[in-house]
């Protein structure tokens, strides 16, 4: 390297390291500083290295003091230090922006949680009259002196609020569609027992006339949330209608006087033929049990809530009872509605001397609240109707239900095992949407065979028999590449292997037992 070139270099890289020193105290500048620092000590560096390799050259010809190797090398040093540092406390710097810039995030997220939070409640407290709010505000207080006086507006009809004002916002949307509409026929509204009648059947039938949640003002925003979480279950979840269920007449019919027809014909269920608050479905398991309640939400518009062992029960002492309480009491706020305890008998089971205390004390709350609606709906009128709430148990094993429990479900209804009928249409409808070479005389065959067999056990031999074809094809490789019309149809040879490897679930002993069971009931 020539001297020239050398003097300016280091001049240069000297420079460098002046700067970068007086910038290195300015937070500001760390980063232009380490940059110096980096590009100084580099041609620094190189500087030395190419003085060792050049060694006789340098010791032949005089050098200025800065160029002394040794005092460069210390510099170097120094500076290597210094650059060091200054990394060490971007990192730093870069760590705290990235904290700082998570927990922004962190309060954006929340922010957003509460809006949509907020969003939520609003959406589901439902959009009722001022009427409606003034008495469900007011449900649970005896100072109200309107609440109970069985007056009534010479303008209502029989049908409950909600169903009135969905009626007016359905009229509402129908004048602005037709509002630019010459024909005057079909600006003109219809009559209004016409529109009655209409909007009580479109009620009935559709997911979005049914009301959302309005939470009382008494309640715990904790326990109502987790009313509305863990409990409600959304209209959209509702599919199951009458028609998809076979057989089980008697069952439809209590279920519909229940819940639908005082709905609709008030005036007819009252005094004595007051319709049951509660009502418990025993029998084998897989008979339909639960999707008759699905089905009897759906059709009656009534709000459901669905209550399990590992809801209504908490590690807090005294949260179990306290929800229970909350969740009766939200119930006949937005009622309408029902509160459906499937497999009962593992959370309402017979007392005993070990039990636990919380367990002992949420059993009597539930008591307590049954007896609570009963009092409160034993007036006549539009008020009995529009602040019922139905109860409704699922079991296997009523036995096990506690006594006292069973005395508040006054109506009892046997779910059996389907007759030929009822295994007949459930055949027929499972094979619908399939292809299959069955006759009629096949599946009268297949009717007799399924005797004994509960409604899931079938639907077990019908998905186990539609896979006898692709086993018919081959192994998995040829199953890969076959085409879907190549696929020959089920027929009854497929159902006599699936009804080989699919037994069925209900024993006689079981059935024998239910009728040993009703045998005590009735005698006492």
């Amino acid at each position: 390297m020539n001297l020239s070139e050398a003097e300016e270099e280091v001049t240069l890289a000297l420079q460098g390291l002046d700067k970068a020193e007086s910038l290195k105290n300015n937070r500001n500048d760390l980063v232009g500083a380490k940059r110096l620092y980096e590009l100084s000590i580099g041609v620094l560096i190189r500087f030395l290295n190419n003085k060792n390799g050049n060694g006789s050259n340098s010791s032949s010809s005089p050098k200025p003091q800065y160029l002394n190797k040794e005092a460069i090398a210390e510099r170097v040093r120094v500076a290597l230090t210094d650059a060091e540092q200054i990394k060490q406390t971007l990192e730093k710097m870069e760590q705290q922006q990235q904290q700082q810039l998570y927990r922004q995030q962190q309060n954006q997220r929340q922010s957003s949680w509460s809006s949509l939070t907020q969003s939520l409640t609003n959406a589901l407290s439902g959009s009722k009259n001022r009427d409606d709010e003034e008495n469900i505000a007011a449900a649970g207080s005896a100072t109200d002196p309107s609440f109970g006086s069985g007056k009534k507006n010479p303008s209502a009809t029989n049908e409950p609020s909600y169903l009135k004002q969905t009626q007016a916002s359905r009229q509402k949307q129908s004048q602005k569609c037709n509002i630019n509409n010459d024909n005057p026929q079909q600006q003109r509204p219809p009559p209004p027992s016409v529109a009655r009648t209409t909007d009580l059947k479109r009620t009935t039938h559709m997911t979005t006339a049914k009301p959302k949640p309005k939470p009382s003002s008494n309640l715990p925003k904790h326990l109502i949330e987790i009313i509305k979480q863990d409990f409600y279950v959304p209209s959209s979840n509702l599919s199951t209608t009458w028609n998809d269920i076979s057989g089980l007449q008697t069952a439809k019919r209590s279920i519909q006087e229940a819940a639908i027809l005082p709905l609709l014909r008030p005036d007819l269920y009252t005094g004595l033929r007051s319709p049951p608050r509660g009502i418990l479905l025993y029998g084998p398991p897989g008979t339909g049990k639960t999707m008759l309640v699905k089905a009897a939400a759906k059709e009656s518009s009534c709000l459901l809530f669905a209550a399990s062992a590992s809801v209504l029960t908490s590690k807090w002492h005294g949260e179990g009872e306290k929800i229970v309480r909350s969740l009766f009491a939200f119930a006949r706020d937005v009622s309408p509605s029902m509160i459906f305890l499937d497999e009962i008998d593992a959370i309402l089971s017979s007392r005993s001397d070990n039990e636990h205390e919380a367990s002992r004390r949420m059993k009597t709350e539930f008591m307590i609240q049954m007896d609570g609606i009963t009092k409160q709906g034993g007036n006549d009128g539009d008020d009995d109707v529009q602040h019922r709430v139905l109860v409704l148990g699922c079991t296997n094993c009523p036995w096990d239900i506690d006594d006292a429990i069973m005395r508040r479900f006054t109506r009892r209804i046997y779910v059996p095992l389907p007759d030929a009928d009822a295994r007949y249409t459930l055949i027929t409808h499972m094979l619908s949407n399939v292809d299959h070479s069955l006759s009629k005389k096949q599946i009268g065959m297949l009717v007799k065979a399924t005797e004994g067999y509960s409604c899931s056990d079938i639907a077990s031999v019908g998905n186990e028999a539609s896979f006898g074809p692709l086993r018919s094809i081959g192994d998995l490789d040829v199953i890969k590449d076959v085409e879907k019309d190549k696929v020959r149809p089920m027929n009854m040879d497929d159902f006599r292997d699936a009804m080989d490897l699919c037994k069925k679930s209900v024993t006689s002993g079981l059935l024998e037992r239910y009728e040993k069971w009703e045998d005590e009931l009735n005698r006492h």
